[in-house]
């Protein structure tokens, strides 16, 4: 593949990528303009399908004038990110637009063309622009999937105070107008918000009658932009896990089915669409995430739920004799299960070896079924090694990972207080959705479990886990001299 060239005036659009060697030149260029940065390492599969999208998104922004700049950095070639961007997206291609060191917005959405341009246009115009036409909503809902204006008394600065908060918060999501004459653009009474929403498959208009605080503004308007179905992208499988509301999947096995079944479940996703986010996942793409659902078949459509920050699925698993593999759940069946599983009826599919009968060893033997009982005990400080059986590291650390958890045995105090476990997690579901590793260490403090701390120390051996326990778990405890450190 051709490198892109510095030259900015050459026509060819490869010419529209400055490739950067290093941050200087990047803080260089966003003195005088945005710059629309890709962290792509070329030869990675994703990062190959990505380019030539950033290719066409700034050939498109060179064309229209703008003063955006779009360029690209190689971590292959060891450059020196200096902390600014997340080491993740060293194997994952991301990008982000920049003004500055400190200045530096992720793009979280699809790595389509019109999307990406979609948002450094909400990026690089004002939190809040005016609206004074039908015309005008017209044509910003040409270019942008989900508009918010708010219909407001000039004279309500409270109400524009909260607008404005709420808008600078959620530009990734929507561009925010303000209409002072309701009249003008056919909309409700003031004061209200309102979502435009502009989808292949659907469009409507939310209202929300009267300005509440900007909380709720910042609540409503989220939830509202999220489309009722998401087609489900590897680039946005991360960002799920940071959603407010449960998940339902939608699993197909080819295109046309995804493209049916936006269409069959639409009545449900409208149905539940502020209490469950809903995506269609092709299991062609996302072969790990299909396997962990547990379905009894492999008929499509298939359909799980799972809570935000948890990674227990509820299946939709259909106890029925039919040997069509082609025939999959139909809207109604997914109805029913969605209900149930608001109302707490149903319970996760939790893949899990035997509840050991004793602990023959110091480190505590934990499993799938046994996970919440022994990490999740409120009374206690517990650091759990998250392994699995084909880990070269994980079996090298283990006679001091043992050391440990017999020192803290051996301390008439601390047994009391801390647990050493450890969960094998090829046999075994847990509910984190963060372990990207193996040897990976987290200490579930006493009375935080819902704050687990990752351990990223440089010491993987006793004293550097002690410390770490002191530290950071909600007891403080320091094994005393002679129980076995």
């Amino acid at each position: 593949m051709s490198e892109p060239s510095t030259d900015t005036g050459a026509t060819d659009p490869l010419g529209r990528i400055r490739l950067l060697g290093d941050l200087k030149t990047l803080d260089e260029l966003c003195v005088s303009s945005p710059v629309l940065l890709t962290i792509a390492q070329s030869f990675l599969p994703r990062s190959k399908k990505l380019l030539p999208i950033f290719k066409e998104v700034a050939s498109e922004l060179f064309a229209s004038g703008s003063n955006v700049v779009c360029a690209q950095i190689d971590p292959n070639e060891k450059i020196n990110l200096e902390g600014r961007f997340d080491r993740r997206s060293w194997g994952f291609p991301t990008i982000v637009l920049c003004r500055g060191p400190h200045d530096i917005k992720p793009y979280r959405g699809p790595h389509r063309k019109n999307d990406i341009l979609a948002f450094v246009e909400r990026q690089t115009t004002p939190d809040v622009t005016n609206l004074h036409s039908s015309t005008a909503l017209d044509e910003l809902r040409k270019k942008q999937d989900t508009v918010v204006v708010a219909y407001l008394n000039p004279e309500d600065q409270r109400a524009h105070d909260s607008f404005a908060a709420a808008a600078k918060d959620l530009k990734d999501d929507a561009v925010f107008c303000i209409s002072s004459i309701p009249d003008a653009t056919d909309g409700p009474s003031s004061p209200s918000v309102v979502v435009y929403k502009n989808l292949p498959e659907h469009e409507e208009k939310l209202e929300l009658s009267n300005i509440p605080n900007v909380d709720a503004i910042r609540e409503f308007v989220k939830i509202s932009a999220q489309p009722l179905i998401t087609e489900l992208l590897p680039e946005l499988h991360e960002g799920t896990f940071q959603l407010s509301l449960p998940i339902g999947y939608i699993f197909v096995s080819s295109p046309e089915q995804q493209a049916e079944a936006a269409l069959n479940f639409l009545p449900v996703a409208r149905k539940y669409r502020h209490r469950v986010h809903f995506y269609t996942v092709n299991t062609t793409q996302f072969i790990d995430l299909t396997e962990s659902m547990h379905f009894d078949s492999d008929r499509r459509p298939a359909f799980a739920l799972r809570y935000p920050g948890r990674n227990y699925p509820y299946p939709l698993n259909l106890n029925s004799q039919q040997e069509d593999s082609q025939s999959g759940v139909t809207p109604d069946e997914v109805d029913s299960h969605v209900e149930r599983f608001l109302a707490g009826k149903l319970q996760p599919a939790i893949k899990s070896q035997p509840i050991p009968e004793t602990q023959t060893g110091p480190i505590v033997e934990v499993v799938g079924l046994s996970y919440d009982d022994i990490v999740l005990d409120p009374k206690k400080d517990v650091l759990v090694e998250f392994y699995t059986p084909w880990c070269g590291p994980c079996k090298a650390l283990l006679p001091a990972y043992e050391q440990l958890a017999a020192a803290y045995a051996a301390d008439d105090r601390a047994r009391d207080l801390v647990t050493i476990a450890k969960v094998e997690c090829d046999g075994n579901d847990v509910p984190d959705t963060d372990i990207l590793g193996f040897p990976w260490f987290k200490l579930y403090p006493a009375g935080k479990k819902d704050k687990p701390v990752r351990y990223d120390g440089l010491e993987w051996n006793v004293d550097g886990w002690a410390r770490f326990i002191a530290e950071d778990g909600s007891h403080g405890v320091e094994l005393l001299k002679g129980s076995g450190v």
